[in-house]
């Protein structure tokens, strides 16, 4: 399996893994959308390639952010969405600043 097909069936997973928790069918999400029902069906299974538009799209409608879609773990998800967070972003900026000032920084 290429590397963009593992990407796509990923991201299809993770579409389809939190979907389901938030009790959503294919048909309820694709109407939340105004697509075809065989639309998501595709996205999930990695059938079809997701465009950054229609990968925001889907995040919007599971309330989520573009990268829990795309990361491969929950940590990988907070640190890519960080940006979107900015009073996150300000901690973790603070936190390293104060690492930089520390003669003793602490062992991580």
């Amino acid at each position: 399996m290429t590397a963009r097909n593992d990407t796509m069936h990923h991201v299809g997973r993770r579409i389809a893994e939190i979907r389901q928790r938030t009790g959503l069918s294919q048909r309820e999400l694709a109407a939340r959308l105004g697509w075809a029902r065989d639309t998501i069906a595709h996205y999930e299974l990695g059938r079809r390639a997701l465009g950054l538009d229609r990968l925001a799209a889907i995040a919007e409608a599971l309330h989520v952010s573009p990268a829990t879609l795309i990361a491969r773990d929950a940590q990988g998800a907070i640190l890519l969405a960080l940006d979107a967070r900015p009073e996150l972003l300000a901690q973790v900026d603070f936190f390293l600043t104060m690492i930089e000032q520390s003669d003793d920084p602490p062992a991580l």
